[in-house]
This record gives C-alpha cells, sequence and structure tokens, in this order.
C-alpha cells in the first residue's frame, strides 16, 4: 500500500467566479449559473417540449409530461426538476429568458427518443462554450491561477493539446473539493474552499457530461493500492483523452519502463493511461492484442473473486478471465 502524505502540504484556493462575475458572463446577465443536469435525454425531451408546445411554466410541461408518460432517468419528474431543466437551458443558450427557443437545435430527434450522435454535437458544443464548464477546463490548464475570469477568456482548442492531469478528492468534505497534479507526499492541494458547496456538486455533473461526450476519462486509484494519509481512500484520476493512433508498442514501453519480468495490470495501465492518455478500454485492448501477437509476452488470468468491486475497471478481460499480470520474456 502506498499512502501520500499531504499532512504538511501547501494549500492553493482555487480562483471561481463569483455571482457578479457569473452575470458578466451569461449570455442574459442572470444568476444560478450552476446547473445540475446530469442526463442528456432529459434535457434534450424538455427542449423539444419548449419547442413543440405552448408550454412555459414547470407546472405546465410536468402534467404535459404526465400525459405523455414520459420516462425519466433515475429520479421522477417534479415541478423543480422541470425548473432545474428550464434554468440549464437559460444557461445554456438554447431558450431566451421568456422560455423561447432561440436555436433550432435537435431537428431530428423527438420527446423520448434516445440520445443520437448528431445530439452529442449540440452537448459537445455546449460543454465547450458555456462559461461554467469553461471555468473548470482551466483547472486542467492553470489551477493556480488567481484570475479565473482572464483564465476562461483567453482559453481556446490550443489550451488542450497538454492539459494536466487531476487528482481529485474528498477533504473534510462530502463533495470532491480538493485536487492533485502529482501524486507525491507533499504536494500542492488545490483547494475549493469552504462554503462553495455549488462548485463543488457542479464538478460531478463537469465529469458526468465529459465521460459521456467520449472526452473525459476518469477510475479510482483503489485497485492501485495508493490512498492518502488517515485512510482516505477518496482518490481519482481525471484526465482528457488523446485519439489512439496505433503507434504504441507494448513491448518497447515494457522494456523501457520495467525491470521486472511479473508486471501487475492495474499499474501497467495507470502508467500507460497517464503518460499516454488513452482511453482505459483502449489501453486494455492493446494489452490483450499485443500479448496476444507477441511471443515475449503471456497473460496471467485470474479469477472474478479476487478483483475488488470498482477496481476491475483496471482488469482487462480475455475470454471468460480476468488478466492480472503479464509474464514478460527479454
Amino acid at each position: 500500500m502506498t499512502y501520500i502524505n499531504l499532512s504538511g502540504s501547501k494549500i492553493t484556493n482555487l480562483s471561481f467566479l463569483n455571482e457578479e462575475d457569473a452575470k458578466k458572463q451569461s449570455l442574459i446577465e442572470k444568476g444560478w449559473s450552476f446547473s445540475y443536469v446530469y442526463h442528456f435525454s432529459e434535457l434534450k425531451d424538455i427542449y423539444l417540449v419548449l419547442k413543440t408546445t405552448d408550454f412555459k411554466k414547470p407546472k405546465q410541461i410536468f402534467e404535459n409530461l404526465k400525459k405523455l408518460n414520459l420516462k425519466y432517468e433515475r429520479t421522477p419528474w417534479e415541478e423543480r426538476r422541470i425548473l432545474e431543466q428550464i434554468n440549464a437551458l437559460k444557461n445554456f443558450g438554447l431558450i431566451d429568458e421568456n422560455g423561447n427557443v432561440c436555436n433550432d437545435e435537435f431537428q431530428n430527434s423527438t420527446i423520448g427518443k434516445p440520445i443520437a450522435n448528431e445530439d452529442l454535437i449540440v452537448f459537445k458544443r455546449i460543454y465547450f462554450s458555456y462559461f461554467r464548464f469553461k471555468e473548470m477546463h482551466t483547472w486542467f490548464i492553470n489551477p493556480g491561477s488567481h484570475d479565473r475570469v482572464k483564465e476562461i477568456l483567453e482559453l481556446n482548442s490550443d489550451g488542450f493539446e497538454k492539459p494536466k492531469i487531476l487528482f481529485p478528492f474528498f477533504l473534510n468534505s462530502r463533495f470532491t473539493n480538493a485536487f492533485l497534479i502529482e501524486l507525491k507526499d507533499l504536494a500542492e492541494i488545490f483547494l475549493i474552499q469552504k462554503g462553495n458547496e455549488d462548485l463543488m456538486r457542479f464538478w460531478d455533473v463537469y465529469v458526468k457530461w465529459g465521460q459521456e461526450l467520449g472526452v473525459l476519462e476518469k477510475f479510482s486509484l483503489n485497485e492501485l493500492d495508493i490512498e492518502l494519509s488517515k485512510g482516505n481512500k477518496s482518490l481519482s484520476c481525471v484526465y482528457f483523452k488523446n485519439q489512439y493512433k496505433g503507434d504504441f508498442d507494448l513491448y518497447t514501453f515494457i522494456k523501457q519502463e520495467y525491470k521486472s519480468r511479473y508486471i501487475k495490470i492495474p499499474k501497467l495501465v495507470f502508467k500507460i493511461a497517464t503518460k499516454y492518455r488513452f482511453s482505459i478500454e483502449q489501453i486494455k485492448k492493446i494489452i490483450i492484442e499485443q500479448s496476444l501477437s507477441s511471443p515475449n509476452i503471456s497473460l496471467q488470468r485470474t479469477s472474478e473473486i479476487f478483483i475488488r468491486g470498482k477496481g476491475r475497471i483496471l482488469f482487462p478481460q480475455y475470454k471468460d478471465s480476468y488478466i492480472s499480470h503479464l509474464m514478460i520474456q527479454y
């Protein structure tokens, strides 16, 4: 077990947009800029209701959804949840302050229809243009900046060429409120100050959208036997994914990075992920395919009962077994 001691770490408060800054960034200078909308399908459906009917108020929309028997993702429809969706649509510029549609989006979709690839184009545009999302994008570039507005205004596609990896965790909080950019003792902690729970909660929305859009990778570090001091097991890894172009050679990488002949898979996956930023699924696919085609690499299988819970994300599968180690012939 590796314990990272942060007891004497420097703590830097993450700068962020206050309500006054947020109103200046808003398209309609409104407050309530945090939108806790996790599911694309629900946001799309409420937009289409506003687009195709005269209903504008949450109560009217709620009654209409009951008539349509519209499915929900996890939480049953209620007026408060509909109001949250409407607020998000205003924030994202899809409707105006009166609930009127601003842009003709989701043209080939209907209410209740599953999200299609062309729908994801709309959500991806929002993800890279809405200022609250952009605010968190800048954490991957310059988390220590004291001028977050400046960072947002300067953000462009070039800024995502070499973003940092963030290691989020809970620090005396029930929400993610702390981040590392290095996994070492006394690493600097970037902290969302107490009292900003809205920002902490929005991080979960940010990550969920990034994963659904296929741009962010996130996984827990539990399976790597990495913990923070005092038993804090909340540490995870989040990064922007790079596209795999087929030019990675597993055996060459192992020879460069290891001296041992017995390689533990989760740590290998982590090492490749943090160096090349491929998706975890792509890395596991590379390991299986190149091991099977190499005379120098042998797959070592294990039973599922020895794989711990969520940690199985770091273990590739071959046929009916999980692969826990590689045996290398140098």
